[in-house]
Protein backbone atom coordinates (compact mmCIF):
# COMPACT_ATOMS: atom_id res chain seq x y z
CA UNK A 1 0.00 0.00 0.00
CA UNK A 2 1.45 3.84 -1.13
CA UNK A 3 1.09 5.76 2.30
CA UNK A 4 -0.83 8.92 1.26
CA UNK A 5 1.59 12.43 2.03
CA UNK A 6 1.62 14.24 5.29
CA UNK A 7 -0.74 16.99 3.86
CA UNK A 8 -3.34 14.96 2.04
CA UNK A 9 -3.53 13.10 5.90
CA UNK A 10 -4.05 16.23 7.18
CA UNK A 11 -6.37 16.92 4.99
CA UNK A 12 -8.61 13.94 5.45
CA UNK A 13 -7.96 13.79 8.99
CA UNK A 14 -8.05 17.37 10.40
CA UNK A 15 -7.03 17.98 14.03
CA UNK A 16 -7.58 14.34 14.53
CA UNK A 17 -3.82 14.09 12.56
CA UNK A 18 -1.57 15.03 15.10
CA UNK A 19 1.23 17.46 13.57
CA UNK A 20 4.47 16.58 15.36
CA UNK A 21 5.50 20.72 15.11
CA UNK A 22 8.65 22.35 13.76
CA UNK A 23 11.28 22.13 11.41
CA UNK A 24 12.23 18.56 10.61
CA UNK A 25 15.64 18.25 8.73
CA UNK A 26 16.16 14.71 7.37
CA UNK A 27 19.08 12.86 7.39
CA UNK A 28 19.21 9.99 5.03
CA UNK A 29 17.87 9.91 0.90
CA UNK A 30 14.66 7.78 2.24
CA UNK A 31 12.20 10.89 1.89
CA UNK A 32 8.97 9.15 3.18
CA UNK A 33 8.49 6.24 5.43
CA UNK A 34 5.61 5.04 7.88
CA UNK A 35 4.75 2.64 10.54
CA UNK A 36 3.52 1.51 13.73
CA UNK A 37 5.26 4.35 16.79
CA UNK A 38 7.55 2.94 19.22
CA UNK A 39 8.28 5.29 21.52
CA UNK A 40 11.10 5.92 23.76
CA UNK A 41 11.98 9.25 26.13
CA UNK A 42 15.31 10.04 27.05
CA UNK A 43 17.50 11.70 29.74
CA UNK A 44 20.43 11.59 28.87
CA UNK A 45 22.73 8.51 27.83
CA UNK A 46 21.66 7.13 24.51
CA UNK A 47 21.67 3.04 25.80
CA UNK A 48 17.85 3.11 25.83
CA UNK A 49 17.48 3.59 22.02
CA UNK A 50 20.46 1.61 21.27
CA UNK A 51 19.12 -1.26 23.28
CA UNK A 52 15.56 -0.34 21.16
CA UNK A 53 17.30 -0.46 17.96
CA UNK A 54 18.84 -3.65 18.10
CA UNK A 55 15.35 -5.55 18.59
CA UNK A 56 13.36 -6.39 14.88
CA UNK A 57 11.76 -3.29 14.09
CA UNK A 58 9.37 -4.80 12.03
CA UNK A 59 8.82 -1.68 9.58
CA UNK A 60 8.28 0.08 12.80
CA UNK A 61 9.34 3.75 13.53
CA UNK A 62 10.89 4.54 16.87
CA UNK A 63 9.99 8.22 18.17
CA UNK A 64 11.94 9.27 20.47
CA UNK A 65 11.71 12.26 23.01
CA UNK A 66 14.87 14.08 24.19
CA UNK A 67 13.91 15.50 27.75
CA UNK A 68 16.99 17.06 27.58
CA UNK A 69 17.26 20.76 27.34
CA UNK A 70 20.95 21.80 26.28
CA UNK A 71 21.22 20.13 22.60
CA UNK A 72 22.88 17.03 22.42
CA UNK A 73 23.60 13.96 20.20
CA UNK A 74 21.21 10.98 21.11
CA UNK A 75 21.77 9.03 18.15
CA UNK A 76 24.58 8.33 15.67
CA UNK A 77 26.02 6.49 13.12
CA UNK A 78 26.27 3.05 15.37
CA UNK A 79 22.48 3.10 15.59
CA UNK A 80 21.61 4.15 12.53
CA UNK A 81 23.40 0.93 11.17
CA UNK A 82 21.32 -1.43 13.91
CA UNK A 83 17.90 0.41 12.66
CA UNK A 84 19.50 -0.71 9.51
CA UNK A 85 19.96 -3.81 10.18
CA UNK A 86 17.12 -4.92 12.26
CA UNK A 87 14.40 -3.80 10.15
CA UNK A 88 13.13 -0.29 11.32
CA UNK A 89 11.42 1.76 8.53
CA UNK A 90 12.40 5.31 10.28
CA UNK A 91 13.43 7.31 13.43
CA UNK A 92 11.77 10.95 14.59
CA UNK A 93 13.62 11.94 17.11
CA UNK A 94 12.33 15.28 19.09
CA UNK A 95 16.65 16.45 19.17
CA UNK A 96 19.09 16.07 17.64
CA UNK A 97 22.08 13.38 15.85
CA UNK A 98 25.41 13.14 15.28
CA UNK A 99 27.91 11.46 12.65
CA UNK A 100 25.65 12.86 9.39
CA UNK A 101 28.08 12.35 7.05
CA UNK A 102 28.38 8.85 8.18
CA UNK A 103 24.31 8.18 8.31
CA UNK A 104 24.27 9.79 5.03
CA UNK A 105 23.97 6.73 3.07
CA UNK A 106 21.92 4.53 5.06
CA UNK A 107 18.64 2.79 4.49
CA UNK A 108 16.76 3.73 6.85
CA UNK A 109 14.55 7.12 7.49
CA UNK A 110 16.02 9.70 9.61
CA UNK A 111 14.36 12.92 11.28
CA UNK A 112 15.16 15.30 13.38
CA UNK A 113 15.63 18.57 15.01
CA UNK A 114 19.28 19.06 13.59
CA UNK A 115 22.68 17.81 14.48
CA UNK A 116 25.05 18.46 16.93
CA UNK A 117 28.67 16.88 17.66
CA UNK A 118 28.22 16.54 21.53
CA UNK A 119 26.78 13.59 23.04
CA UNK A 120 25.14 13.45 26.57
CA UNK A 121 26.98 11.22 29.01
CA UNK A 122 24.72 11.21 32.07
CA UNK A 123 21.31 11.17 33.40
CA UNK A 124 18.67 8.39 34.36
CA UNK A 125 17.48 5.68 31.70
CA UNK A 126 15.36 6.22 29.18
CA UNK A 127 11.67 5.17 29.11
CA UNK A 128 9.93 2.80 26.71
CA UNK A 129 6.70 1.92 25.62
CA UNK A 130 5.30 5.67 27.05
CA UNK A 131 3.23 8.19 25.89
CA UNK A 132 5.71 10.99 24.75
CA UNK A 133 5.04 14.85 23.87
CA UNK A 134 7.23 16.61 20.78
CA UNK A 135 6.09 20.14 20.65
CA UNK A 136 2.19 19.78 21.70
CA UNK A 137 1.73 16.66 19.84
CA UNK A 138 0.97 13.40 21.83
CA UNK A 139 2.34 10.21 20.54
CA UNK A 140 1.60 6.86 21.74
CA UNK A 141 2.81 3.12 21.09
CA UNK A 142 1.09 1.88 18.24
CA UNK A 143 0.16 5.03 16.96
CA UNK A 144 0.62 5.54 13.01
CA UNK A 145 3.38 7.70 12.11
CA UNK A 146 4.12 9.00 8.51
CA UNK A 147 7.04 11.68 7.87
CA UNK A 148 7.76 12.96 4.66
CA UNK A 149 9.26 16.42 3.51
CA UNK A 150 6.75 18.40 4.70
CA UNK A 151 6.88 16.87 8.17
CA UNK A 152 5.91 14.29 11.01
CA UNK A 153 1.89 13.52 11.70
CA UNK A 154 0.97 10.69 13.77
CA UNK A 155 -2.86 8.85 13.84
CA UNK A 156 -4.60 6.55 16.17
CA UNK A 157 -5.13 3.22 14.46
CA UNK A 158 -8.18 3.05 15.57
CA UNK A 159 -9.10 5.81 13.34
CA UNK A 160 -7.35 4.63 9.96
CA UNK A 161 -9.39 0.76 10.49
CA UNK A 162 -12.32 3.35 10.67
CA UNK A 163 -11.68 5.13 7.50
CA UNK A 164 -10.97 2.06 5.78
CA UNK A 165 -14.31 0.18 6.39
Amino acid sequence: MTQPPVADLCDAYGSDARVLPGTWQRFTAIETFSGRAETIRLHGPDAALKDLLSTPGQGRVAVVDVAVEAPVAVFGEGMAHLAEQNGWAGIVICGHVRDVALIRDRRVGIFARGATPRIQTDGQQGEEKVEITCGAAVIRRGDWVVADLDGVVALDPALLKKAAA
